[in-house]
């Protein structure tokens, strides 16, 4: 399940693309939405996102360390 609401800070680095937390948080909620919820693949994340599948897996790595995902 995603968190609606989590308001911890998150940051990545300037090559994941968003700079401030907030940006941050919301490709991380849409990143985890369309993996967890949707059931899409994390291929098809990454095109959906246009990003690659390995920012993908590290974005839903971070979504759940920072317990965005339950």
């Amino acid at each position: 399940r995603v968190r609606a609401g989590n308001e911890g800070t998150v940051t990545m680095n300037k090559a994941w693309g968003p700079t401030s937390s907030g940006d941050a948080t919301e490709m991380l909620a849409r990143a985890a939405h369309l993996y967890y919820i949707l059931g899409m693949t994390q291929a098809d994340v990454a095109k959906r996102l246009n990003i690659t599948r390995f920012k993908v897996h590290r974005m839903l790595v971070q979504a759940r360390e920072t317990g965005m995902v339950a």
